[in-house]
């Protein structure tokens, strides 16, 4: 609701002063506003309904753009909270370095040896982070298997 951007844009003047006095910086593109929700009311989405945070009111220099979707600590993050394009993400990046691996790891014969290089590079990208995006849905599941 428009009172809940009124909120959250006194939340983000508070940030702000409290920046400046202690000689911290914002800086304006590397900040993003993310709306997450899960209504299915198209109206809500529109763009003449999207409120405009800034960083400083009386700078419209500094405005904070809307994004779909963003990447933080490597887990990306969209605004239905999804996980389908970070999962996909995931077994892109986890294919390629199989396939490195397999190009590169004939050297060794030991199969210890080469559980280590696998857990280390391989299932690691699927384990970082997976406390948040655990993947519930079955089509994900089966494509980390």
């Amino acid at each position: 609701s428009f009172s809940d951007h009124h909120v959250i844009q006194n939340d983000i003047n508070r940030l702000y002063d409290w920046s400046l006095r202690n000689k911290m910086v914002f800086h304006p593109k590397k900040c993003k506003a993310l709306a997450i929700t899960l209504q299915r009311n198209v109206l809500d989405n529109l763009p003449f309904n999207n409120f405009v945070y800034t960083l400083n009111e009386s700078d419209s220099d500094l405005d904070i753009d809307s994004v779909q979707s963003q990447a933080d600590l490597g887990v990306e993050i969209n605004t239905r909270f999804t996980w389908g394009a970070h999962c996909n993400s995931l077994v892109s990046k986890a294919s390629s370095r199989l396939g490195l691996l397999r190009r590169t790891c004939h050297f060794t014969t030991d199969r210890r040896q080469k559980r280590s290089f696998y857990l280390a590079l391989v299932r690691s990208i699927f384990e970082h982070c997976s406390v948040i995006w655990s993947p519930q849905n079955s089509t994900h599941l089966e494509r980390f298997e």
